[in-house]
């Protein structure tokens, strides 16, 4: 998992402030980017500073990406631009590709990515889940059925039936810190179990 050093470091290279809520877009699909812009949009207007770090599943999408982010009018940055973000920067699109294990290290909270239908499927929940990065899943998760059950019922990840729910959740975590703390610890308790 990452030191705070490395969060720290991740998090001014995002442009994103030491004290911010940093939801991560994981594996995006279409529809899904817009869901988290509006989650957001809605938590700084409520005086929340929340900030996102957003990795589309395929990287050429970046223009239609960018569209989408620009039109919410956050201030926002493409690391295929810049990998160095201004201060200030609310939306982080990391539209490299290879990076992703490294980067989610700045989170705080993730959004996996392929479960809100139309898409469906799921990306592997495993990679964020071993660092301590707990998931909010669309209900499409098919792929990966098994190990989202379980780390449903141990509290590592939490499952959305609709747009509303997932926006729910997420601002139920960027609101309260000992959330976000709990269900942390609950992703290297089951990663614990694993191995034994």
């Amino acid at each position: 998992p990452p030191t705070k050093e490395t969060k720290q470091k991740l998090k001014s290279e995002f442009g994103f402030s030491e004290k911010s809520f940093v939801l991560v877009g994981i594996s995006t699909w279409p529809g899904e980017e817009e869901t988290l812009l509006e989650s957001i949009g809605e938590l700084r207007k409520e005086s929340l500073d929340a900030r996102l770090l957003l990795i589309p599943r395929h990287a050429e999408r970046r223009e239609e990406v960018r569209k989408l982010i620009s039109a919410s009018g956050l201030p926002f940055n493409l690391r295929s631009e810049a990998r160095q973000a201004e201060a200030g920067t609310i939306v982080y699109l990391a539209d490299t590709t290879g990076e992703l294990p490294r980067l989610i290290g700045a989170g705080d909270l993730a959004f996996l990515g392929k479960t809100l239908p139309p898409n469906n499927g799921g990306q592997n929940p495993m990679e964020p889940i071993s660092i301590g990065l707990p998931l909010v899943v669309g209900p499409a998760y098919q792929n990966f059925r098994e190990s989202c059950a379980e780390l449903f019922s141990h509290g590592a990840a939490f499952k959305a039936e609709k747009k509303e729910d997932i926006k729910k959740l997420i601002r139920e975590f960027a609101g309260d810190e000992k959330k976000t703390a709990e269900a942390r610890d609950a992703c290297f308790e089951w990663i614990g179990k694993q191995g034994s």
